[in-house]
């Protein structure tokens, strides 16, 4: 990893863990108030993140997984990701979070090849992550679209849950910020058991049995 390389994405980093400080840049770095703006030098490519839910509905006291997709990457060539810091907004009446898993695109947790972190202040999930391994590596190995992170709620209660995401800052291999476009936000739907109703049919033909059933016993009585 070469010194403009480590100082520019440790840069990052700092301004990631710090997020919501401001952070002053040195001589040729980006400031937090510089992101979505191409650094100097930089090209700017434009990147998206979408919301994608694991299902449409789901019923009272389940979850649902909503995954935050990243495109418009190199796939294997520049930009490539290199660290991000984004939350995710979520109805606090109808949903409540319950965990977290990070992408390995960025490197392995365990190793660690990557840091995390998260924070949680409803209706904010925030998490951020910071990738330690070399440009070249990062841009041989991710894909052009993959996933940040994938986030579990619960459903609380019916009724229409939107969630929708706000990016903090976002860099690529080099810790140059990348051009982030408009962020949809997504709805899912929760509601109470389906409670399964009979028929017209079904209702006439209880009936048929009830009255069958009771002939036959009226039968059996002796006379």
């Amino acid at each position: 990893m070469t010194r403009s390389k480590t100082r520019s994405l440790f840069g990052l980093a700092a301004l990631v863990v710090t997020a919501g400080a401001t952070v002053a840049a040195a001589p040729g770095e980006v400031s937090r108030g510089d992101i979505g703006l191409p650094a100097e030098g930089g090209a700017a490519m434009a990147t998206t993140i979408t919301l994608v839910p694991s299902a449409p509905f789901v019923l009272t006291g389940g979850t649902v997984d909503v995954a935050v997709v990243i495109s418009g990457l190199g796939n294997a060539a520049a930009p490539s990701l290199g660290a991000f810091d984004l939350k995710v907004q979520f109805d606090p009446a109808r949903f409540s979070f319950q965990s977290v898993a990070f992408g390995p695109q960025l490197g392995n947790l365990g190793v660690p090849e990557a840091l995390t972190g998260q924070t949680l202040a409803s209706p904010n999930f925030g998490a951020f992550e910071v990738s330690l391994l070399p440009a070249a590596n990062l841009l041989a190995a991710q894909p052009g679209t993959f996933t940040l992170y994938t986030v579990t709620f619960k459903s609380l209660s019916g009724g229409t849950g939107q969630f929708s995401a706000t990016v903090n800052a976002i860099g690529d291999q080099n810790g140059n910020p990348l051009v982030i476009g408009p962020i949809a936000p997504v709805n899912v739907q929760t509601g109470p058991p389906d409670i399964p109703t009979m028929g017209t049919w079904g209702l006439i033909a209880l009936i048929g049995v009830l009255v069958g059933s009771g002939l036959v016993w009226l039968r059996r009585i002796p006379s």
